[in-house]
């Protein structure tokens, strides 16, 4: 894996309804991201926030149309348009490029730029949703919900399109989904039609983390040749690890499982980029607080797994067919 690290601070939280994302970077560095950081990567490129900026007049106006199915849309494009500039520049440094977000809602920007700066990249997505709604199926209107299915083209509307110009289109088989256990209907409508893999929390439970990281891994890239993307939002873990997010639903992972497949991801040696999404610092205790955080820098640590396997490691079993399972 790349030695130097860029790290990208997306304090954003317009693509939801929760202040307090946008905090999470500052917060993460303050209480000690970058002495994390230093003990995994030999050189650490610390990149200035990347905030969030006022609307334009003709933006506004937009925005007070399209709110209640996209809410904030113009300025989370925008936000991301330049957020994918960011990301494909330090990819094409070969630097190992990790963005702290921010809702989820910046992974437009950050698989754009992944993508941009090489189309074959794969993605594996933890989260507790699938996040493929368009404006047309979302219940709530958050873009946090939605960054899939603008990236794979879903929805066609003549002022996303101009807005969303810079998003490549991601092939639905170059992406799968680990962790989900809240779908919309909408989304297991969406998810049948584009055949997007999606193992859910229960399957991982019943079939290990290792087969499914495995079996994830062998649809994605099975000639073990292309890079890959991990886009983690914290929801993917059981809120017992990471209390101080904004749609945390129980049965998530484990810390460990959540562990184990950064880890296996960054043995394959083309692990490229990651996002870990959807801390807030505005939300819970403070020992709810000391959880997430403590959490985080464990995820943040894995990255640190070796690239060599070894003739105990459990993910060299043979990985059983898993069915796909919204129930």
């Amino acid at each position: 894996m790349r030695e130097t690290l860029t790290l990208i601070q997306a304090a954003a939280w317009i693509g939801q309804r929760k202040e307090g994302t946008n905090l999470a970077p500052g917060w993460l560095k303050h209480r000690g991201l970058l002495d994390v950081l230093r003990k995994t990567f030999l050189t650490i490129d610390d990149l200035p926030e990347l905030r969030e900026t006022l609307l334009e007049e003709e933006d506004q106006i937009f925005a007070e149309h399209f709110s209640a199915r996209a809410y904030n849309f113009p300025s989370v494009a925008k936000y991301n348009r330049h957020l994918s500039t960011l990301v494909e520049e330090q990819m094409n440094l070969l630097n190992f490029v990790l963005t702290v977000g921010g809702d989820h809602s910046i992974a437009l920007g950050t698989l754009s730029g992944v993508l941009r700066a090489n189309p074959n990249t794969k993605i594996i997505w933890v989260d507790a949703h699938t996040d493929i709604n368009t404006p047309e199926t979302s219940p709530s209107g958050n873009i946090h919900g939605m960054p899939l299915s603008f990236l794979m083209k879903l929805y066609q509307h003549p002022m996303t399109d101009e807005y969303l110009d810079f998003v490549p289109r991601l092939d639905p088989k170059n992406v799968i989904v680990i962790g989900a256990r809240d779908i919309d209907k909408g989304e297991v409508e969406l998810i049948t039609k584009t055949g997007m893999t999606v193992y859910t929390s229960k399957e991982v439970k019943a079939y290990g983390i290792e087969t499914v990281i495995k079996e994830a891994r062998k649809k994605l890239d099975p000639y073990n040749k292309d890079p890959f993307h991990i886009s983690f939002d914290v929801d993917g873990i059981d809120p017992t690890y990471a209390p101080s997010t904004g749609t945390a639903v129980a049965g998530g992972l484990t810390l460990n499982e959540a562990k184990y497949l950064i880890e296996d991801v960054r043995r394959t040696g083309r692990l490229n980029s990651m996002d870990l999404v959807e801390i807030n610092p505005m939300l819970g205790t403070q020992e709810d607080l000391q959880t997430t955080l403590d959490t985080t820098f464990s995820l943040i640590q894995s990255l640190k797994a070796p690239e060599s396997k070894t003739k105990n490691d459990p993910n060299q079993q043979t990985a059983k067919k898993l069915p796909l399972n919204l129930n």
